[in-house]
């Protein structure tokens, strides 16, 4: 599973992302890490949670995408330039995630 971390209103780095939309960077750069290459996500809630709290679940939403394009990874955190949000993970499977059932 694919997880990206966003704030509250389902914005990341200044960008606003809606459930069940696909975006793409249309770049002619190679993919890099930390750069605006790529839209960023890891494997796991618990690496996810090194960027976007899971204590602070009021003021930050989690979310499984789909990687459609190109995907780079440094082993931590995964980058792609096109993907897709599946659905946010809420409830018992986020509890589940994080470990608490």
């Amino acid at each position: 599973m694919r997880i990206k971390g966003f704030d509250k209103n389902l914005c990341c780095r200044g960008m606003q992302f809606e459930v069940g939309t696909e975006y793409k960077i249309e770049k002619n750069e190679p993919l890099k890490l930390c750069s605006d290459t790529v839209f960023h996500y890891c494997d796991s809630l618990q690496k996810v949670h090194s960027f976007y709290s899971c204590e602070e679940i009021e003021n930050n939403r989690f979310c499984e995408i789909e990687v459609l394009g190109e995907e780079i990874t440094d082993g931590e955190k995964f980058g792609s330039n096109h993907i897709k949000i599946v659905r946010e993970i809420v409830g018992e499977e986020l509890n589940t995630l994080k470990g608490l059932v």
